[in-house]
């Protein structure tokens, strides 16, 4: 916590984590980007994709390490999976909202810096099959 103008006490709720390479830079095989730091691709896209991202979101470089320092929320929206009480119409129900909210935060951060456009997206979204190598793909990654 730092002293400031942030919350009705004058006070900011930091975080700060340290950024590590992205999990899939092995298996990509088009070219991505060339960002600064992994903190700053991280920056970057949570800027594109969130509606409105928090208004402190930086990045902080300390020689070959690089941070995002963002401005906790506290009235951040949280989601309780021990909500569902055992009810997968429910657990169904929010899986689905949050793949759709994550569609449209890719459709809507699309285009830039050489990413696909909302047409290849949609596109690909409709490839025959894309479903099941997803879900295997995932089982098999879970373990």
């Amino acid at each position: 916590m730092v002293e400031g103008f942030g919350s009705p006490d004058g006070n900011y709720l930091l975080d700060l984590k340290l950024t590590k390479t992205c999990s899939l830079q092995p298996y990509l095989t088009l070219p991505q980007p060339d960002w600064s730091s992994e903190s700053a691709r991280v920056v970057a896209i949570q800027q594109r994709v969130q509606g409105t991202p928090p208004a402190l979101l930086g990045v902080i470089v300390d020689g070959n390490k690089s941070y995002v320092l963002r401005e906790l929320q506290p009235e951040e929206d949280r989601v309780s999976l021990q909500a569902w009480d055992g009810k997968l119409e429910r657990l169904n129900k929010l899986m689905q909202t949050m793949g759709e909210v994550t569609a449209w935060d890719q459709l809507r951060s699309g285009g830039r810096q050489g990413s696909a456009i909302a047409d290849d997206l949609i596109k690909f979204a409709h490839l025959s099959g894309l479903t099941d190598n997803f879900l295997l793909w995932s089982n098999n990654l879970s373990y």
